[in-house]
């Protein structure tokens, strides 16, 4: 048995609800960041004179950080993604398990983008944007693998009619 069964047969739903809180910690990561960056262009804005160096390093730095962030967000969503289906070709019934844990996860960010709307000064698009961005990225994958199946059973009829 290898070391990847043996993961998937005792500890799928560890794996789950480790998955959950890092994506929970990382959006509310995100959240503080975002709010932090809105809270420091106000006191860029508010200067009199014109940006110094140091601020358009902090500017940029900030924005690669948030960068980071999201990117952090989907790069997990994929690897547990990857992992369900993989456990789910060996026999495991996963891709139910991660279907409800991003439905939970999406319960919990509605709830969470709640309260910082009412504590931040951010707006609900950005609360919500790593989440619209998985949407996205989740959209284009599902398309793609659809169009693949179209294409795959349209050369196995193609193949399965052909007389030699």
């Amino acid at each position: 048995m290898s070391l990847f069964q043996k993961l998937v047969d005792h500890h799928y739903r560890r794996v789950f609800q480790i998955y959950l809180m890092l994506m929970l910690i990382i959006h509310i990561g995100y959240v503080l960041l975002m709010n932090y960056r809105f809270k420091m262009a106000e006191v860029w804005m508010a200067k009199e004179d014109l940006l110094t160096p140091t601020d358009i390093d902090s500017i940029r730095q900030l924005g690669q950080w948030t960068e980071r962030i999201e990117i952090s967000f989907m790069t997990l969503f994929v690897i547990i993604a990857i992992f369900s289906l993989l456990s789910n070709r060996i026999g495991q019934k996963t891709i139910s398990s991660f279907i409800k844990y991003n439905a939970i996860l999406i319960v919990c960010i509605f709830m969470l983008s709640a309260v910082f709307h009412f504590t931040t000064t951010l707006t609900t698009f950005e609360l919500l944007l790593p989440l619209i961005n998985l949407a996205t990225v989740t959209v284009i994958v599902a398309t793609v693998l659809v169009i693949e199946r179209v294409i795959r059973v349209g050369l196995n009829r193609k193949v399965g009619s052909t007389k030699i």
